[in-house]
């Protein structure tokens, strides 16, 4: 990894009881160069986080193990390649917990 994400974990020990699903969120949205993707999880799982442009081709991909609890990363509007990419419309898709939830990002210029 090249620094492009940061990650500013948020782990708390609150009982699994209390968080009854994964939940997504984007912020700022839309953004121009940097947003946030918050996520929290009911229980310990690897979290996949992709960025997919409107054609359906992946330009991001993000992978890591997380405990259960609110977490946190921030895309800095890259692709793998650290070419910064163009203004439009793109999906944030999160896997984990044996859920996949969807989010559009709008970036502008």
């Amino acid at each position: 990894m090249t620094g492009r994400i940061t990650v500013e974990d948020q782990s708390t020990n609150i009982s699994s009881d209390l968080l009854s699903a994964c939940t997504f969120e984007v912020a700022p949205n839309p953004f121009r160069q940097n947003t946030k993707l918050s996520f929290s999880l009911p229980t310990q799982s690897e979290v996949v986080i992709k960025i997919i442009n409107n054609l359906g081709q992946t330009v991001y991909t993000y992978q890591q193990n997380y405990e259960s609890g609110e977490h946190q990363i921030a895309w800095d509007g890259k692709n793998e390649e650290g070419i910064e990419v163009a203004a439009g419309a793109y999906y944030g898709i999160l896997e984990a917990c044996d859920h996949e939830l969807v989010m559009k990002l709008q970036k502008t210029e």
